[in-house]
């Protein structure tokens, strides 16, 4: 993934992205992944977060935003699941 660092060019500049931010209903934390996402001109990112965090409201912006550049986003999650045992009782 190293050698993907800095290969594209950015999505939409900072400014244009904190404009087209005005008025949404994000917090902090949405706000910058929103930034980083469309500003970044790193191939790959990752937006991780707890279970109700905003992850799929900051997904929707993006999504948004970037369809106004003729963009379409795509992506792909992992559920983090904890491995199912199971244990015989010995009677």
């Amino acid at each position: 993934m190293q050698k993907e660092l800095g290969t594209t060019k950015a999505i939409m500049s900072q400014k244009e992205v904190t404009e087209a931010l005005k008025g949404a209903n994000l917090n902090i934390g949405q706000q910058d992944a929103v930034v980083l996402s469309l500003t970044t001109k790193d191939r790959i990112i990752g937006i991780q977060g707890s279970a109700g965090a905003g992850k799929t409201t900051v997904l929707k912006q993006i999504k948004e935003l970037a369809s106004t550049k003729d963009y379409q986003l795509l992506g792909e999650h992992q559920q983090n699941q904890q491995p199912i045992t199971s244990k015989k009782q010995q009677i």
